[in-house]
């Protein structure tokens, strides 16, 4: 696919199909001292954006690499939270179970595994979670969210996100079906008819 220098910018360039189509427009970066950039964005303003980003950065003497959470994925997150429970660099007591739960989160979420890390959204994670709890009880789903969140709390300082993709979320609660068949057996034992 040809690239051409877009007119009037120094690191974009726009990306035309074999049919003469507009496809993207494509950022690279390289200065002496500092690593390279390059990515592609749908929106010409997003794709000046990045580049006021990096070159103030660079300009700061920063050395931060802000295209690392699109290209790490979901599953690389839950892949190295396997990992490290695998290996033992994470000991945590219920580890077993937690690679239970992540190994079924990485065989059952493929499409959200496959997501970008910087592309995921609350919305994708409480969409996960609907269709979890269709399939199993508030507790579980309660304790797989619990399990989740700080490993992405931690993907997200790692990989400079604003924030992680499940901040907002919070565990589904429990039926209180079995708490009020409880409370009515109490009432009778306690009240006269």
């Amino acid at each position: 696919m040809p690239t051409y220098k877009l007119r009037g910018t120094d690191y974009i360039y726009e990306r035309i199909s074999t049919d003469g189509r507009l496809t993207s427009y494509q950022v690279k970066i390289r200065r002496k001292g500092f690593p390279n950039h390059t990515g592609s964005f749908d929106d010409l303003e997003e794709a000046k954006r990045f580049v006021r980003q990096v070159m103030g950065d660079q300009d700061r003497g920063h050395k931060i690499d802000r295209l690392i959470g699109h290209r790490t994925c979901v599953g690389d997150v839950i892949d190295s939270a396997i990992n490290a429970l695998e290996t033992g660099r994470r000991r945590v007591k219920g580890a077993t179970t937690e690679l239970y739960r992540l190994r079924a989160f990485r065989r059952d979420s493929v499409l959200l595994c496959a997501t970008a890390l910087s592309d995921a959204t609350e919305d994708m994670f409480e969409d996960w979670i609907a269709e979890r709890l269709e399939e199993v009880k508030p507790n579980t789903v309660g304790r797989d969210v619990r399990l989740l969140k700080p490993l992405f709390e931690a993907a997200a300082r790692k990989f400079d996100l604003a924030r992680s993709p499940m901040a907002y979320i919070n565990a589904p609660r429990q039926s209180t079906n079995a708490s009020d068949a409880f409370s009515r057996k109490k009432r009778n034992c306690f009240l006269p008819n």
